[in-house]
């Protein structure tokens, strides 16, 4: 009775010790490269684990979008603004693993930065006799 109950309690400490790691790189794609290489003075900086925030200054106010898509170039955000200044933080720990982008566009001018999202698994196991 006792090993059976310490074997069940060496499997239950060894699955529920499942530790999920989740990094972002961010990537430079030159395929989406325009001709002002960053007309916005764009910046992506990654706060923390998947933490991004987007600032970037639009001095003559135009009409300016904001949009995040996937590698399918499905938009899974979007946000106008005609701010002079923008700063926002972006949590994206709900995404899945894969890659994404940031998009800044504005009339002929185009910023975008990528970043790919890769969850590593990392596992425990415990053997007792």
């Amino acid at each position: 009775m006792k090993k059976s109950i310490n074997f069940i309690l060496a499997a239950f400490v060894a699955f529920s010790s499942l530790a999920f790691n989740a990094t972002a790189a961010i990537t430079s794609d030159p395929a989406k490269e325009t001709v002002k290489a960053n007309p916005y003075n764009a910046q992506l900086a990654q706060d923390s684990q998947l933490r991004f925030q987007l600032t970037f200054q639009n001095p003559d106010k135009k009409k300016l979008t904001i949009a995040i898509k996937d590698k399918e170039n499905t938009t899974l955000f979007t946000e106008t603004t005609t701010s002079e200044a923008y700063l926002r933080l972006f949590d994206l720990s709900t995404l899945g693993d894969g890659k994404y982008t940031f998009e800044v566009l504005g009339g002929k001018n185009r910023y975008t930065q990528s970043f790919e999202i890769s969850t590593q698994t990392n596992r425990v196991v415990l053997a007792r006799n």
